[in-house]
């Protein structure tokens, strides 16, 4: 099922193209692991060529799972509280440079959980149609899922939220060609940024 999403040991987790570990404490980029695209076909930091890497039956690869977070219409923000506990939080998010971003009001838990410790997990799941056996045991759950790891940063820059208000009124109003925001609605419009240290994205079809 969708929610039951592998470690990162178990489960290929890739670390898209120049993002950075909030783990490793600012350590070089080179001691992250590389992107399946990336590894098939780039340099890595240190400028050595990778082989490819073959992808694991039920994985998405990294294009793959932009699609999943192209077309999933939410997904879940799960934050940190004081006491170390999780809280997680659905929202409408776009995808854009490997980064997740979301917008909204400039306050309330999930923002001062954030202002704590900016350690966050993401997770956005497609689901089809359930397959049907002859007994309810042989029911299988359809989907492609996509989890997340990273760091959040928050911003009120003007700027930002022009280029993150586009990319949403392109995922959920297209009907509307040529957007356009006023400076008070975006000054008023604050932003959550997650720079995506490592996803793993799964499927079963």
């Amino acid at each position: 099922m969708p929610s039951d999403a592998p470690s990162d040991a178990a489960s290929g987790a890739r670390t898209p193209s120049g993002a950075r570990d909030p783990s490793d404490n600012l350590a070089p980029p080179q001691n992250l692991a590389l992107s399946d695209n990336f590894a098939s076909g780039g340099n890595s930091a240190s400028g050595e060529r990778r082989a490819p890497s073959e992808k694991r039956k039920g994985q998405l690869g990294d294009d793959e799972i932009r699609e999943v977070l192209s077309k999933a219409e939410v997904g879940c923000l799960a934050t940190l509280n004081p006491d170390g506990s999780p809280y997680a939080t659905p929202l409408n998010f776009v995808e854009m440079d490997s980064k997740i971003y979301f917008h909204g009001p400039a306050s309330g838990r999930k923002i001062e959980n954030i202002r704590s410790d900016p350690r966050v997990s993401f997770s956005a799941a497609l689901t089809d149609p359930y397959r049907h056996g002859p007994v309810p045991c042989d029911t299988t759950a359809l989907f492609r899922s996509v989890v997340a790891q990273g760091e959040a940063r928050l911003s009120d820059d003007k700027i930002l939220a022009a280029k993150v208000l586009s990319a949403f009124s392109r995922k959920y109003a297209p009907q509307h060609k040529s957007p356009s925001f006023e400076e008070g609605r975006l000054a008023r419009t604050f932003i959550i940024e997650v720079i995506v240290s490592r996803w793993t994205g799964r499927f079963h079809r």
